[in-house]
């Protein structure tokens, strides 16, 4: 079957590790132990020093942020498939019956209905996961849409996923950084983000990244995870929250509800609506209740087992399991200690969610929505100028290439 066959992976500038490569491919390297590299798992929070040391870790990540979202999607991608859906986003249930399927469809149609697409447009999805919102939309409305990922693991997923279902001439995904893209200036009628620019080091990088890539008089839609004005942080409670979400998602520095809202009007686009929907679902069923493992909530029987498997209970049966056939030789060593670390960041990841969502610190749904001004100007000469000198070097690159193939 031609969706077996790995896709070519359009090549893209990506910063430098520290170490002066790019990170080695998912064939011959121990995600696991590449990701744990980035965090410090054992941060103590009982004093102010200590809230201190962890707020210098994390200024001092973001010059790694490209590493970081890619080590920990090479790791994780998978599991958010299989554990959680192949969006890999939240929503707000709008009724008691409502399934997580049909929760999340809805949230995306909201979004997509906001940005004005019309058929035979080309769209954005900045940080796409696997392509699923990309071939939706693609799907919806007659639009070609291309997508955005750090990882060359997504691509490839994103492109299996595209053939299988019939959509490989609607839908194209690049490897590129989304904080500097190879796309030139206005190419793109509509350009969106469904909870994936949180990785970026500041969100102004990728928002005016984004906002340059669309034509003026097009819409932009961002969903942003942020912590609420409910998030103190001198409380170490909220603190170690906030430390579990970022940990477990991959995340060098997430920002808060204001930093983020002023970032987004910072890039020059006419700001027309922001919203946390989060807020819209029932109070009965928030956001974050599949995480808190209580199946008896849903009907569906696909959302039930996805409940089920993020119950603690569960969760530990399943690491148990793991470390037995770790200790049998049915894992060899680097296969199971990846497979330990993917489990240890998922916990941190469901639980740190699921307590920022209940005590209202955190939210994973910032809507905010714009409109590009027919007189758009970067409002950063120097980023504006080496976009200009990236997209020469990735037309160049591109020229080399078609010659080669002729």
């Amino acid at each position: 079957m031609a969706a077996q066959n790995k896709p070519t992976v359009v090549k893209t500038y990506l910063p430098d590790s520290a170490s002066g490569h790019l990170p080695k491919t998912r064939e011959d390297d121990a995600w696991g132990a590449q990701f744990r590299t980035h965090f410090n798992t054992e941060e103590n929070l009982d004093k102010p020093s200590d809230i201190q040391k962890l707020e210098a870790e994390r200024e001092a990540r973001k010059k790694h942020y490209a590493n970081i979202a890619h080590d920990y999607y090479e790791l994780a991608t998978l599991s958010l498939e299989f554990g959680w859906n192949k969006k890999f986003h939240f929503a707000p249930f709008l009724d008691d019956k409502q399934s997580l399927r049909e929760a999340l469809a809805a949230h995306d149609h909201y979004q997509f209905m906001t940005m004005g697409v019309r058929p035979g447009m080309r769209g954005l999805d900045a940080g796409c996961g696997v392509g699923e919102p990309a071939r939706q939309y693609a799907r919806w409305a007659d639009v070609h849409v291309t997508g955005v990922t750090i990882t060359e693991y997504q691509v490839y997923r994103a492109q299996m996923f595209a053939e299988e279902e019939g959509m490989a001439d609607k839908v194209d995904f690049v490897r590129a950084d989304y904080c500097k893209m190879p796309f030139p200036d206005n190419h793109f009628d509509f350009v969106f983000a469904q909870e994936a620019t949180v990785h970026a080091p500041e969100l102004r990088d990728v928002y005016t990244e984004m906002c340059r890539v669309l034509k003026p008089g097009g819409f932009m839609s961002v969903g942003e995870w942020v912590m609420t004005d409910k998030f103190n942080p001198k409380n170490p409670q909220h603190v170690d929250i906030r430390r579990r979400i970022e940990r477990g998602n991959g995340i060098a520095n997430m920002k808060t509800a204001k930093e983020a809202i002023s970032e987004f009007k910072y890039t020059g686009l006419d700001v027309y609506h922001i919203e946390d929907h989060a807020l819209k679902g029932l109070q009965s069923r928030p956001w974050w209740l599949p995480l808190d493992g209580n199946t008896t909530q849903f009907q569906d029987r696909s959302d039930w087992w996805t409940v089920f498997f993020l119950k603690p209970t569960v969760w530990h049966i399943c690491k148990a399991w793991v470390k037995f056939q770790g200790l049998v030789g049915l894992y060899n060593k680097t296969d199971c200690d990846t497979v330990l670390e993917a489990m240890n960041t998922q916990g941190q990841a469901v639980w740190g969610l699921r307590d920022g969502g209940k005590q209202g610190i955190f939210t994973p749904m910032l809507m905010m929505y714009g409109k590009k001004p027919e007189n758009w100007v970067h409002p950063d000469p120097v980023k504006a100028r080496e976009a200009a000198e990236r997209v020469a070097a990735a037309a160049e690159e591109f020229a080399k290439s078609k010659d080669k193939t002729t």
